[in-house]
């Protein structure tokens, strides 16, 4: 975060989080953040996050263009504005 902001915020952080200040001299750390012993994730959790994840990216978009062309083939032709 720019340093001329990142003062003000630094006493707002939530408990654990770290914060660092960057400005044309380089970056330096303001808060540093609380390590945190890392739990694995439950397996529902895992394969819900894997699900969720299959729905996005080029497959979403894919599927949207598809959609958009059903679409555009059952109302038919648009109607024309202007001179032909």
């Amino acid at each position: 975060m720019p340093a001329k902001i990142a003062a003000s915020v630094a006493a707002d952080l939530p408990t654990g989080w770290g914060l660092l200040s960057c400005s044309g001299a380089g970056a330096k750390v303001l808060v540093k953040a609380v390590k945190h012993e890392a739990k694995p994730l439950a397996e529902t959790t895992y394969l819900g996050l894997l699900r969720a994840a299959s729905g996005v990216g080029l497959n979403a978009l894919q599927r949207a263009r598809d959609a958009g062309f059903a679409e555009g083939e059952r109302r038919g032709p648009a109607p024309r504005i202007g001179p032909p």
